[in-house]
């Protein structure tokens, strides 16, 4: 029995559509084949995964959340000082704070 074996290294070979077979020396003979399972290995240069992308996607918007936590943080103290301090608006447009 021949055994005839190959790899597919190109994604540019897919999708696989047809098994061509012949050559057969005998007048009466068969085949048997089998297409296994597609298994992917590696990766292309600078190919990213999808969930390399959400992965991303999701460090920046958990940096950005942080950082707008610290906006706010910023924002409460300086209410916090404002809020001990009076202001009046004068009859000619001055204000004044106490």
């Amino acid at each position: 029995m021949y055994i005839d074996e190959g790899f597919l290294t190109n994604k540019n070979q897919l999708p696989l559509t047809q098994l061509n077979y012949g050559g057969s020396s005998n007048r009466f003979s068969w085949i048997l084949y089998q297409v296994g399972h597609l298994q992917c290995t590696g990766k292309a240069y600078n190919a990213v995964y999808p969930s390399e992308k959400y992965e991303q996607r999701i460090k920046d918007i958990e940096d950005d959340v942080e950082e707008n936590a610290q906006d706010i943080t910023i924002l409460q103290q300086r209410v916090g000082k404002n809020e001990n301090d009076a202001v009046f608006l004068t009859g000619s447009g001055l204000l004044y704070t106490i």
